[in-house]
């Protein structure tokens, strides 16, 4: 299996409230659209109120793609792809399902340069289907109906054939866990006889009855050389969660509860009198120090997922030696009047 293209986008490198545009919408949010439409027309270096940077539109991270759903013909955020494939992928999260809509909504597009190939579209009754390419339904593909909102991640698969009944098209739904909610798949289709080129994740128009229009987020697409390269549910890497405490008379940092996978553990010294010393390794993620005499000590672990290379950390304060903590044995001697403590 080899992906030979993907695309990524997490709005994350827009302003909140600012327009879409081609050009701010790469950096920091990941590949940028090649083409951005409202009301079939570029929406240009300015944008369009329609499609735009929302807090209260992110799934993960703090921004996500608002559409307000006014538009009245074609509105869509747009991917040019090129490759030999065969098999094209597009993906997108909406954050919360508005509810049935009063007309269908097509959500995303698989096309060629020139023809449609396929469409993922939501129904009246709040059920997904696969329309073809002369975007005709496909009843086979229908999932159950959604629920009012719950976010989803929906995926749509294509891949030409030479026949009208020998394409490909193919459907999955997560939930937002990640589970499927739903998926659909059929090699006997028509999808077209043309390389895909062009992956849509569509804004829905005002004849959708959503006022409040649509917020979607993490919009992904791709090309591979198998069915089997779903782009599945987009979860970012997450990072090691550090967790760490003095044990053993305050003279032990253990930091080897600490949950992820492939850990690496370091520790360092942020303040502490020059006693505070230099601590010994007992075990992966699992050190002794010593207690300082008169002020405590504060190191600090850091924890690293050596898979993704992300890292948390988390400080332990070590308290300085008295009378009740030390872990010195206690002199004591009889000065021929009374008995003396050091």
């Amino acid at each position: 299996m080899t992906v030979e293209l993907s695309r990524l986008n997490t709005f994350e490198g827009g302003t909140a409230g600012g327009n879409i545009t081609v050009a701010n919408s790469g950096g920091t949010s990941g590949d940028a659209f090649s083409f951005i439409l409202f009301n079939n027309a570029s929406v240009g270096a300015a944008g369009n109120s329609a499609i735009t940077y929302l807090a209260s539109a992110a799934v993960l991270g703090t921004l996500g793609c608002h559409f307000n759903s006014s538009g009245t013909s074609a509105s869509y955020l747009r991917w040019d792809m090129s490759g030999t494939g065969p098999y094209a992928f597009v993906s997108a999260r909406i954050k919360s399902f508005p509810g049935n809509p009063s007309a269908a909504v097509p959500i995303l597009e698989l096309r060629s340069a020139s023809l449609a190939s396929a469409f993922l579209t939501i129904r009246t009754d709040g059920t997904v289907r696969i329309n073809d390419r002369t975007n005709a339904g496909i009843t086979a593909s229908t999932s159950p109906a959604l629920t009012p909102g719950a976010s989803y991640t929906f995926e749509l698969s294509s891949a030409p054939g030479t026949t009208t009944t020998n394409g490909y098209l193919a459907m999955t739904i997560y939930n937002a866990d990640g589970s499927v909610f739903h998926t659909w798949s059929s090699s006997a289709v028509n999808s077209g006889d043309q390389p895909i080129a062009q992956a849509r994740i569509d804004a829905p128009l005002s004849t959708s009855g959503w006022a409040s229009g649509l917020d979607i987020d993490n919009c992904r697409a791709a090309l591979a050389s198998a069915d089997t390269d779903w782009l599945g549910p987009f979860n970012p890497a997450t990072p090691p969660n550090a967790s760490a405490a003095a044990t053993a008379g305050t003279a032990i940092i253990d930091a080897s509860a600490s949950t992820g996978s492939a850990l690496d553990f370091a520790i360092e010294l942020l303040s502490g009198p020059p006693d505070s010393g230099v601590p010994t390794l007992i075990s992966e993620g699992k050190w002794w120090v010593p207690q300082p005499a008169d002020t405590d000590a504060v190191w600090r672990v850091t924890v690293t997922d050596t898979t993704t290379a992300l890292e948390d950390t988390v400080d332990v304060t070590v308290p300085h030696l008295t009378t009740e903590t030390s872990l010195m044995p206690t002199l004591r001697y009889f000065d021929g009047v009374t008995i003396q403590t050091v």
